[in-house]
Formats: C-alpha cells, sequence, structure tokens
C-alpha cells in the first residue's frame, strides 16, 4: 500500500501517467513479486532462517542465466566466475550467524527454491516492460497495485488485515518506525527499478548483493557481535567478486571501442 501510495504520487508529479505496456503484460511481474515474497516467509515454517539466507544469496548466477536466454544478455565466463565468487561470500557470510544446527526439510527447501526462482525472474521481466518503454514509476505503481489487490484478498481472508492494524494502532512507536522504514523503502525501491532500466537486470542484482555485505558490515558498527574469521572471508570474497566484475565489464567496454 505504501508503495503504490508513493510511486501515485511521484506519477502525478512527473506526468507519467499514461500506461504504455499492456496490463496484460504485469500479471507476470505481478506474480513473481507474490512469489518471491510470499513462498520466502512460508519456507521459514519448514527450514531456519540460515538456511533461507543461504538460498537466496545464490539468486545472482539464475538471474544471469536467465537474462542470457530472456533478453539475450552477453554474459562471459570471466562474469560469472566473479557471480559465483559474490554469492560464495554471502553464503559464508549467512554461515557465520549458522549457531543451530541447519533445519532442512524437502518442502521448505522447494519453497526457498521457487522463491529464489521469482525473485531471478523479476528483474528480467522488468527489464522487458522497460524495453517496450515504461517508465520506471509506471512498472512500480500498476505491478504493485496488482500486488496490493491480491494480498488484500488473502490478508483479508486469513484475519492478518485486522491485526496488522491492531498491532499499529495500539503503538505509536511502531507506527512511527513503520512510516520510516516506508519512506526508506520506497527510495531504495525507486533506485533499484533505475538500475534495472538503465542498467539491466544482471547489475541491479549485483547491487542488491552489494547492499546485504554492507548491511552486514553496518550492523557489525552499530550492533557489536563475537567475531567470526568467515566475516572477513565472506567480505573479501564479495567485494573481490564485485571489483573483479566491474574490472571485467570496463575491459568489454574498452574492447568494444577499438
Amino acid at each position: 500500500l505504501g508503495v503504490v501510495i508513493c510511486s501515485g504520487v511521484e506519477r502525478q508529479y512527473t506526468g507519467h501517467t499514461r500506461t504504455i505496456s499492456p496490463l496484460r503484460s504485469y500479471v507476470p511481474v505481478c506474480l513473481c513479486l507474490l512469489g518471491s515474497s510470499a513462498l520466502s516467509n512460508i519456507s521459514l515454517n519448514y527450514i531456519n532462517y540460515p538456511c533461507k539466507v543461504i538460498f537466496r544469496c545464490s539468486k545472482l548466477i539464475p538471474t544471469m542465466v536467465i537474462a542470457v536466454v530472456m533478453n539475450g544478455r552477453r554474459v562471459s565466463p570471466r562474469e560469472f566466475l566473479c557471480a559465483a565468487c559474490i554469492s560464495i561470500g554471502l553464503i559464508v557470510f549467512a554461515m557465520a550467524d549458522w549457531d543451530v544446527s541447519p533445519n532442512f526439510h524437502i518442502f521448505g527447501v522447494a519453497l526457498v527454491f521457487g522463491s529464489t526462482i521469482c525473485d531471478s525472474l523479476l528483474p528480467n521481466l522488468q527489464e522487458r516492460l522497460f524495453s517496450n518503454g515504461s517508465s520506471r514509476v509506471e512498472v512500480t505503481f500498476v505491478a504493485n497495485v496488482m500486488v496490493l489487490f491480491c494480498m488484500l484478498l488473502v490478508f483479508t481472508a486469513s484475519g492478518d488485515v485486522s491485526g496488522a492494524l491492531e498491532v499499529a494502532l495500539a503503538s505509536p512507536a511502531a507506527l512511527r518506525l513503520m512510516v520510516a522504514y516506508l519512506f526508506l523503502a520506497y527510495c531504495g525501491i525507486a533506485m533499484h527499478m533505475q538500475i534495472v532500466k538503465d542498467y539491466g537486470s544482471i547489475v541491479a542484482v549485483l547491487v542488491g548483493n552489494a547492499r546485504k555485505a554492507f548491511t552486514i558490515i553496518l550492523s557489525f558498527m552499530l550492533f557489536p557481535k563475537p567475531f567470526d574469521v568467515k566475516y572477513p572471508i565472506g567480505c573479501v570474497l564479495v567485494l573481490g567478486g564485485l571489483t573483479a566484475y566491474a574490472v571485467e565489464k570496463q575491459r568489454k567496454r574498452n574492447a568494444g571501442r577499438q
């Protein structure tokens, strides 16, 4: 609801009120948004949180494969190697927090795997909408209106809407945190969508993975925790992979100019 309100206001302010892509082309985007969130959260009933993080950290590689197949992107073996380093680094980060035995249930693994595939398809589907001439604000607004409609149906039937409203209204502090989170989340979503539009799905997922690493680093600064050697190893792998990927992209650009 918050994303719909913010993108609707921005849409009116910027004048991008015309919907260019047909509404049927937004259905796969809506389904992937729902699948990514719902399957990921439901999987926590069957597997623990570190296990979920480990699976979702690997989405960069399927995103690259789907970009090659769906959007005709050219990805070199070196870029796949960089993606593997980044994914392994994030997995090492998650393993450092794995202070309980892994809880593997085949149904939970299937759910989080499905969530990862939805997450990998999503930026590629968004990139295809952008190639049709749709603006960032249009894609954000229309896709989230569809998601909001589906979520309202499900959560009203389950009774979760009334429960969430009771919690928000009972605690002004919680409501203020939700509003602050909404503003920051929309800024992040808007920037992420602009990266997809300007640079493509692979770069957007790379930036998202870098964000995960820096979130962990920031959490150490704000909330000190016991040191584990896996943290610097994961940091070196992530930052090294990102740097190597940037160098490889620059090398390809220079070769293209020659």
